[in-house]
């Protein structure tokens, strides 16, 4: 738990103090949480959770689809939505397609919510993050975002290891992530 606690903040940019301070206690308990030191309870756990916008499951390593909690969903936005959107990612070319997060990936400071754009036009290089999808035995997909080091994949969770892209055939890079955003969607 100290791990997954400790690189969660350093991917949201949250001092010990900052996070301290949205929960009410000390910046030195919530050192001792992080070095494993003391052990918070369930309610201090998930006020922490709050605090961060994260599920709770995140400590536990049980958010959705065990190895796979940087797993998108398609998006297709509305009208002003994707006028903003297309405005952001202008640069990036007409070959863009947008999924939403369906839970939080803090190795890539990504929330449960935020959604990517991800350029299908080009190939992704080793050490950028992409868009991938797997296909299961039943013919089923499920995509994922995930930093590519060929032949390996590091997923958005710290705690789940790589994949290596040669033992699973089935696994296809779609394209780069080229941005994200964040609070678009009410």
């Amino acid at each position: 738990m100290e791990n997954t606690l400790g690189k969660t903040l350093r991917a949201m940019r949250m001092t010990q103090q900052e996070l301290a301070a949205r929960i009410g206690v000390s910046k030195g308990f919530v050192s001792e949480i992080v070095s494993g030191k003391k052990r918070p309870s369930v309610e201090t756990l998930q006020s922490i959770a709050e605090a961060l916008d994260i599920s709770i499951d995140t400590f536990w390593g049980t958010s959705v689809a065990p190895g796979f909690s940087d797993e998108v969903t398609d998006f297709q936005p509305t009208d002003p939505i994707r006028t903003d959107l297309a405005h952001m990612f202008r640069r990036h070319g007409q070959n863009l397609h947008f999924y939403q997060m369906t839970s939080a990936a803090p190795g890539f400071a990504l929330l449960e919510g935020d959604v990517v754009a991800v350029d299908f036009g080009r190939t992704a290089k080793p050490g950028e993050i992409a868009l991938f999808e797997e296909l299961d035995d039943f013919g089923e997909s499920r995509k994922i975002v995930a930093r590519w080091f060929d032949p390996w994949l590091e997923r958005g969770e710290p705690a789940k290891a790589p994949t290596s892209l040669k033992e699973s055939a089935r696994i296809v890079m779609r394209g780069p992530v080229v941005g994200s955003a964040r609070g678009i969607i009410g």
